[in-house]
Order: structure tokens, then sequence, then C-alpha cells
């Protein structure tokens, strides 16, 4: 059963929000296109090593989204909530409990990843999917 969940979320040493949402997305730029867009979130640059915070459906909220510099950690801890699940990509599900803390911050190494010969460019791409939305 779907509940919100209470989150307490600082950014480095500063306290940014206490979000009563149902979840938050801490996203890449890689990311920011997928889940954190379709929740509010800007699109940023993929060359870019920022990482994007934001509240899904957040309540009573003047935060929608924050874009985060990579000397930063962003540290979300559970403050209230029925049933929480920290998702990693989709693919990894962990309970937390009230108190829990979730830190990420930017890895010391990058990781590269290929680009095909004749690949899209990345805003070029962005473009010919958005004409695909409706209206």
């Amino acid at each position: 059963m779907a509940r919100v969940c209470r989150l307490e979320v600082e950014i480095g040493p500063s306290h940014l929000a206490t979000f009563t949402a149902d979840g938050l997305i801490i996203s890449s730029p890689t990311g920011s296109t997928g889940y954190s867009f379709s929740a509010g979130g800007p699109i940023v640059d993929p060359s870019s090593r920022n990482l994007i915070v934001t509240p899904i459906a957040g309540y009573l909220t003047a935060i929608r989204s924050v874009v985060v510099s990579p000397r930063h950690t962003v540290r979300c801890r559970v403050v209230d909530a029925y049933d929480v699940l920290m998702s990693v990509d989709g693919r990894e599900d962990r309970r937390l409990a009230i108190g829990d803390v979730v830190s990420v911050c930017e890895m010391s190494r990058p990781i590269r990843l290929v680009e095909p010969r004749g690949a899209v460019p990345f805003w070029d791409l962005l473009r010919q999917k958005s004409e695909l939305l409706p209206s």
C-alpha cells in the first residue's frame, strides 16, 4: 500500500528541506531524462557531473527540484514512513527504516561509457524524442 513518507534532505553541510512526498529521486545527469524529468526535474547535460534531487509528488513544498554540485554529498534521512523502499536504477531494492540515511556522492573515478560510431548527439536525440510526444 503506497503512502507518503517524510524525508529530510541535506546537501553538504546544509539542510535543504524535509519533504512529505511519495519519495525522492537522486539522479545523475544521464538519469535526468528519465524518472526525474517525469517527476518535474530538469534535463541536465550528460557531460556535467552534477546530481539532481527531485521529490516525487511533494506535498506543499516550494522546492520542486535542485541541481547539486558534484563537490557535495546528498543525504536523505527517513523521518517518518509506513513502509519505505530504496530502489537503485529500478534493479536493486532495499527496505529502509525510520532513521536510516542514504548518502549519494560523486565517484572518485567516473564511469566511462562507449558511444558507438554514428550515434545521434544527445541534444538532437532529445529533440527527436520530444517531437514524438503528443502536445
